[in-house]
């Protein structure tokens, strides 16, 4: 907002760089005139819009409200629109009131589009008019000190007293505090019986202090989730709460925990990932009874020095930090999971570390640091199963793997091993090793290693890669285990991408020979592969006596960044296009490509969609600023992001399906790359064909894939999309001969 001298006030000290973008042009005093204020803001989204966007609506809507404000004469006197101050004539003020409502009508009629841009947006005049009301409502609401001082009972004090001012909106906005005020109070009051509050994702801006107004006959808090909201500070009295148990904190803007958590002495799970924090307070080593601690996707360079006095802990989550190292670990005889991957530790035995004392260690993931070697000490984990030291820079692995009893899974993918532990055929467990990616290996020592193995009785996948595979020749034929996979290499820094033919080892070798048809699978947040037991069955249902088929291609971000990358100085757009070009360069060569993707999967699947002819995205992250799960990155690189993410959507010419459940959250994410999509076609001289379309399940959770997978209803939506790619490749004359058999009967010609 520009004050009459022309100076910026849109940033208020205190207010957030994601406050309401609002134009009001100069206006001195002297001047009789009549200033319209229309806020533009999007419907899908209370964050800050476009600035051009905002003028492109203010010039349009200006037409139609000027050409009713001719119908008026007007003396100067104040008037408060949405909170804005305009000059207006008292006695005017009723038929002001009704020809805002009319340039609402028109405002709401624009920015929703057509009628099925979601089942969420409704078409009829007054449900339109207060939707949008309600947006513009909730802009004001959101700034931290409007929050505090509503929820205070209070109102900022006006200057230029001798002005009367009205406010137009004044009614709608006191109905949505309220509504807000009763929903929290009534959740409040009925967690004083239940001892569980769950305030998640009310778009809260401050934590509310009435959690603490309690009486010795209330029952006391046990759960409290106040996770998805845009909270920038806990106070200190959440100490208070000491019979607390779980406290759920994640997506919000914390940068940081009170010191007082740590009197919170029955404390079994705090889940605080999605924030911004950059260190734990040492206090939060005094939780002895905290089983569960999860802080991913933070910008915490350090874990508390006494770490280890949290004897009582089970699973430690910090991946897509930015770890240097890890503290003395001690004796933490209960923590059997830990996640570090997509951090930048060097060193495991700093600070004295030996892991021999971790009895029950079950999973250990390292994948995406800086390591160049593995301690001995490993080696007397006799719980461990799986081992993810990939994307490292490993030249060794200790021997001492082949002691482990129940090793099944380890990941040694993209590292400079120079050798390989050949000890590891005698494992009586080991059943799935990876060493793709390691250029260091020499014909001789891959030779020998591969030969070692055909011992290991349990071991069904082997995987290398095509240049590993042509060192040693024909040496792999013989054993079926081995899997052989095209990797490009690392030095690019594009992340990870593997190749899987449809005849697997047969063709590997061969660039010439491919399936009509390349599937690209997009992994979600704990950066792994994803979708590779969907596609096995997939590979099933198909049909290959047909001649159906399909390639895979594997893409994962390791440093949890939503493919964009963790460099906090790095440009979002090179990232994004560095990643791009990776997969333009894999996905031409195919006439016909399939995106797969869930959560953060499902963002890279929309931002990447110029490459693919077909999109499934299950529950995409579209602004990661309101979304419940995302990087802890400013709110000026989240607008950035989805800028690119919608440009990206918006120029492929695929056919995009979103999945979503029932839940709000991801209801709401799907509907703004639909609206983006049908004002895009709205606005184009030429309206092209509308590709981009939503599907709802009755499923009230993000995790929609994986419950969808429990049956055939995933498995039977994504054949569909094949055989639909794979019928348009036959067609297109890729892949096969158009008058094989197999061609004529897809199309019904046989």
């Amino acid at each position: 907002m520009f004050n009459s001298k022309g100076v910026d006030t849109s940033c208020d000290e205190g207010a957030p760089e994601d406050d309401v973008f609002v134009f009001c042009p100069p206006c001195p005093p002297a001047v009789v005139v009549v200033v319209v204020v229309v806020v533009a803001v999007r419907p899908e989204s209370f964050r800050r819009a476009a600035p051009e966007d905002d003028i492109n609506l203010f010039s349009k809507l200006s037409v139609s409200v000027f050409e009713e404000f001719s119908n008026f004469s007007f003396d100067a006197s104040f008037l408060s629109f949405c909170g804005k101050t305009a000059w207006c004539s008292k006695e005017r003020i009723s038929g002001f009131i009704s020809i805002t409502n009319h340039s609402l009508y028109i405002y709401a009629m624009m920015m929703r589009g057509s009628s099925n841009s979601s089942q969420r947006m409704r078409t009829t005049t007054m449900s339109s008019m207060k939707t949008t009301t309600r947006t513009m409502t909730e802009n004001k609401r959101h700034h931290p000190r409007v929050a505090n001082e509503r929820r205070k009972g209070g109102r900022r004090e006006k200057s230029n007293s001798f002005v009367q001012r009205v406010s137009i909106l004044d009614d709608a906005d006191t109905e949505e505090n309220e509504q807000l005020d009763e929903l929290v109070s009534r959740r409040i009051k009925k967690s004083r019986s239940t001892g569980r509050l769950d305030l998640t994702g009310l778009d809260l801006t401050e934590f509310p202090m009435e959690i603490f107004d309690v009486t010795n006959d209330d029952a006391p808090l046990t759960d409290l989730q106040i996770s998805n909201n845009r909270i920038y500070h806990i106070p200190d009295e959440i100490g208070d709460l000491q019979l607390l148990e779980r406290l759920g904190l994640a997506g919000n803007r914390l940068t940081k925990l009170p010191e007082s958590v740590g009197k919170l002495k029955r404390l079994q799970g705090l889940w605080a990932h999605g924030n911004l924090l950059k260190s734990l307070p040492e206090s939060i080593c005094s939780c002895q009874s905290l089983r569960n601690l999860s802080v991913a996707g933070n910008r915490i360079r350090k874990l508390p020095e006494n770490l280890s006095q949290l004897v009582a802990l089970e699973e430690l989550s910090v991946p897509g930090n930015q770890l240097l190292e890890l503290p003395n670990l001690g004796k933490m005889s209960n923590l059997s999971d830990i996640d570090l991957h997509g951090n930048c530790i060097e060193d495991l035995s700093a600070n004295g570390n030996d892991f021999q004392f971790l009895k029950a260690l079950e999973t250990f993931s390292l994948q995406g640091n800086r390591l160049k070697s593995i301690p001995e000490s490993l080696g007397n984990l006799k719980r461990l199963r799986s081992l993810n030291l990939a994307e490292n820079r490993i030249q060794q692995v200790p021997e001492e793997l082949r002691n482990l009893p129940v090793l099944t899974s380890v990941w040694l993918y993209s590292n400079d091993l120079r050798s390989l532990p050949k000890e590891l055929q005698k494992s009586q467990s080991l059943r799935q090793l990876w060493i793709e990616n390691n250029e260091n290996l020499d014909k001789s020592e891959l030779e020998a290693f591969i030969q070692n193995m055909k011992d290991a009785r349990m071991l069904k996948t082997l995987g290398i890669d095509t240049e590993q595979a042509r060192k040693i020749g024909g040496g792999f034929e013989n054993m079926s285990a081995i899997t052989v996979a095209e990797v490009p290499n690392r030095s690019d820094n594009a992340g990870y991408f593997k190749l899987v033919k449809w005849d697997g080892n047969r063709s590997a070798l061969d660039d010439s020979k491919r399936a009509p048809v390349l599937i690209v699978s997009f992994g979600s947040a704990p950066g792994v592969p994803n979708w590779g037991g969907l596609l096995k069955k997939l590979r099933k249902r198909v049909g290959e006596s047909e001649g159906k088929s399909y390639d895979v291609l594997y893409v994962c971000d390791v440093e949890r960044s939503w493919y964009a990358g963790n460099k906090m100085t790095g440009n979002v757009e090179d990232e994004v296009s560095k990643r791009s070009k990776r997969l333009e360069d894999i996905c031409s060569k195919y006439s016909k490509v399939l995106y797969l993707g869930d959560s953060m999967g499902a963002t890279a699947s929309l931002a990447f969609a110029e490459h693919a002819t077909r999109v499934l995205a299950f529950c995409p992250q579209v602004d990661l600023f309101a979304a419940s799960i995302r990087p802890s990155r400013s709110a000026n690189w989240m607008r950035q992001y989805k800028t690119l993410l919608l440009q990206g959507a918006l120029k492929s010419e695929a056919d995009i399906t979103i999945h979503t459940g029932s839940w709000t959250h991801d209801v709401d994410q799907a509907s703004i790359v639909v609206y983006a999509s049908e004002k895009q076609a709205e606005d184009a001289a030429t309206k092209r064909k509308k590709r981009i379309k939503t599907k709802m399940h009755p499923v009230n959770n993000h995790r929609l894939a994986l419950v969808l997978s429990d049956g055939d209803e995933l498995v039977n939506i994504v054949k569909e999309a094949f055989e639909t790619e794979y019928v348009n490749a036959i067609a297109s004359g890729s892949g096969m001969e158009k008058n094989s058999a197999a061609t004529l009967k897809l199309l019904g010609l046989a």
